[in-house]
């Protein structure tokens, strides 16, 4: 038969006593211990400094070498560079930017704009240095900010005093802007040395910027580049008031429909207004714009104003050479005399009777100095 275990109070107490004793802390030791989780947080703040610091410091050499690689590949004159290193003073960090300056249009932009809010002389330099960099914005849906952003092809449209020229852009050189005019009967050449406005449309709005004519070779023109391209209009798809007489009729399938001459009110990208010849909201419609040859372009009726009076068209699927037209129609300010002085192809002639889309009997508008 087993003993029965008898427990001593007195000795349990003491053997307790002695365990707690063992993990009381003297005010020497607890400062031994916080010297020492210092020392730990100052090292780990000191080597997550040198990390940074080494981690700046690759960075600022591999920017140092990409940007000699991309001077190296743009072949920079000696102005060119020096426009460079003032350029690259200007960024936020410099030696870890200047990379991004040669090859970053935000950060370009930046620069430039910095620069010639001191220097606005210089210009000329910042935008043939855009284009030695290939920093241009050649999408049609972004913003100009340089002629560095003209693509070949572009519509443009050159004006001085004496001259008004519409040109397409065929170049944008390190040295100049090259532009070349379309054949037009009794017009001016372009004044070698005089300033002169340039006029664009692209699809994020109209765009306009002065410049200087620098040579003439019969239709080829170099004109100045420029860093101050001002916005004359913003809007998804621009468009600007006009009056001139246009074809209307309604979209029924056949082709000998009767055309309706009405008055164009306002025109632009995406659609139209016009004198309402019985159009109601919902109809389709086909209208045909004097040009050479006539623009004929598929729309909508999407609403009237002005107590029915008005008939406010949607084109329906433009094609971008159609969009491009309408473009251009929009920036000559000669469409009323081509529209004048053109075959009368959009309608019936002026005074004569006409059947309207809406089928009622109306006469077309008189023209100039004819009775109404």
């Amino acid at each position: 038969m087993n003993d029965p275990i008898i427990l001593d109070a007195n000795r349990l107490r003491a053997y307790f006593d002695s365990i707690a004793r063992d993990f009381q802390t003297t005010p020497q030791q607890m400062m031994v211990f916080a010297l020492i989780l210092m020392a730990a947080l100052t090292a780990l703040v000191l080597l997550a400094w040198y990390q940074v610091r080494l981690v700046r410091a690759g960075r600022r050499v591999a920017s140092a070498r990409k940007a000699a690689a991309l001077a190296a590949s743009a072949k920079l004159t000696a102005r060119q560079a020096e426009l460079v290193a003032s350029l690259t003073a200007l960024l936020r960090n410099p030696r870890e930017q200047a990379h991004l300056l040669l090859s970053n249009v935000a950060v370009y932009d930046r620069a430039a704009g910095a620069l010639l809010a001191t220097a606005p002389q210089r210009q000329r330099e910042v935008a043939s240095l855009r284009v030695k960099l290939q920093l241009g914005r050649a999408h049609p849906e972004q913003r100009v900010v340089s002629s560095a952003d003209l693509a070949p092809g572009q519509r443009v449209m050159l004006l001085q005093p004496t001259v008004r020229a519409r040109a397409r852009v065929t170049a944008a050189a390190a040295e100049a802007l090259k532009i070349r005019l379309e054949r037009q009967e009794q017009q001016a050449a372009p004044t070698i040395g005089a300033a002169a406005q340039l006029v664009l449309a692209r699809q994020s709005g109209i765009y306009q910027f002065r410049t200087t004519v620098l040579a003439v070779d019969d239709t080829e023109v170099s004109i100045a580049h420029s860093e101050t391209v001002r916005r004359a209009q913003q809007r998804a798809h621009f468009r600007r008031s006009m009056s001139i007489a246009v074809g209307v009729r309604r979209r029924t399938g056949a082709e000998d429909a009767n055309w309706a001459r009405v008055r164009l009110l306002d025109l632009g990208g995406n659609g139209a207004s016009v004198a309402n010849a019985g159009l109601n909201a919902g109809d389709g419609v086909s209208l045909r714009i004097p040009d050479r040859p006539p623009l004929q372009m598929e729309a909508n009726v999407v609403r009237t104003s002005r107590r029915g009076r008005v008939a406010h068209l949607q084109f329906a699927d433009v094609r971008e050479n159609d969009r491009d037209r309408v473009y251009r129609l929009i920036l000559d300010s000669s469409t009323q005399r081509r529209e004048r002085n053109a075959p009368n192809r959009t309608g019936p002639a002026a005074g004569s009777p006409v059947t309207t889309a809406a089928g009622v009997a109306d006469r077309a508008p008189a023209g100039p100095g004819q009775p109404r």
